[in-house]
């Protein structure tokens, strides 16, 4: 009982120290480093989290960082890489419309057309009270047009013009890009290029 006692102590005694040199894991397990190193790791694979002995800041994706960093890849014409944030975002948040309308750009930009429609559409269902949710639906005119789903673009533009005005967006730029838009998809429909964009005041 003594002999137990005595190497109990000396286990506490020296516990401590090696604690405060070699410190705790960065894992959830929260256990001393010196611990997990001596851990068969293949029992809990799933929650070993070794600690980071890089010397550098390990940085966490979040949705608004992953969003910010492919609206920079979208500036520079990087479509590929900037697909890859967006969907980094959209598995951290899969109701993001940011995240989605982002992706659509993305695949635009790179020419896979149906699936850009496909995540313009699904912006266009998440964007509720968001001032650019007529963003969402520029987009589905766009890439309709170029499809030659005339009679989708004209509604898709007219539903962004309806939206852009409601919003007091004043970049008349884009608001004259979706006008020849519309113009455009009429014109394609036998509309003749001067159709104009009229709201129903009825």
């Amino acid at each position: 009982m003594l002999y137990i006692c005595g190497f109990l102590a000396v286990i506490f005694s020296i516990a401590p120290l090696v604690l405060a040199e070699e410190g705790y894991t960065q894992g959830w397990l929260g256990a001393p480093d010196w611990v997990l190193d001596r851990t068969d790791t293949s029992i809990l694979p799933d929650f070993y989290i070794p600690r980071n002995i890089s010397g550098t800041n390990v940085e966490i994706p979040t949705v608004s960082s992953s969003i910010a960093k492919g609206n920079q890849l979208i500036a520079s014409e990087s479509f590929l890489d900037a697909k890859k944030q967006f969907e980094e975002a959209i598995n951290l948040d899969s109701n993001s419309y940011d995240a989605w309308l982002g992706l659509g750009y993305a695949l635009e930009g790179s020419k896979r057309y149906q699936s850009a429609i496909d995540a313009y559409k699904t912006a266009s269902s998440l964007c509720g009270g968001e001032d650019s949710a007529w963003a969402a639906y520029a987009g589905l005119g766009r890439v309709s047009l170029i499809l030659g789903q005339y009679q989708a673009a004209e509604q898709a533009f007219q539903t962004a013009i309806e939206m852009i005005d409601d919003t007091g967006y004043s970049e008349t730029e884009d608001r004259q890009a979706l006008e020849n838009g519309l113009a455009e998809a009429r014109q394609k429909l036998g509309g003749g290029y001067g159709a104009v964009f009229s709201r129903s005041t009825a």
